[in-house]
């Protein structure tokens, strides 16, 4: 059970241990605030190895435009519903 909720590896030990790369703790420094933002998704271990892979990002674009045309169209028709019912 305590390995259950431990939480997993830290980020150094999931760049050197799970992913074989080099950690640079200056540049997590530098950068913290990356990794902190909503968007874009980053989590780097160092200037050229990031954890998120480079299709995430686009991908949340497309499905939150997806939602909001999906939102859009319901709307539409909510509105036109009513209208069509007195028509008749």
């Amino acid at each position: 059970m305590a390995g259950i909720f431990s939480g997993g590896l830290d980020v150094e030990e999931a760049c050197v241990h799970g992913h074989g790369v080099r950690y640079d703790d200056a540049y997590r420094a530098v950068h913290a605030e990356e990794s902190s933002r909503w968007f874009p998704l980053h989590s780097k271990c160092n200037e050229n190895f990031d954890f998120v892979p480079s299709w995430v990002n686009p991908a949340i674009v497309f499905f939150a435009l997806l939602a909001a045309v999906g939102v859009l169209c319901l709307a539409a028709v909510g509105v036109a519903a009513p209208r069509t019912r007195k028509g008749r």
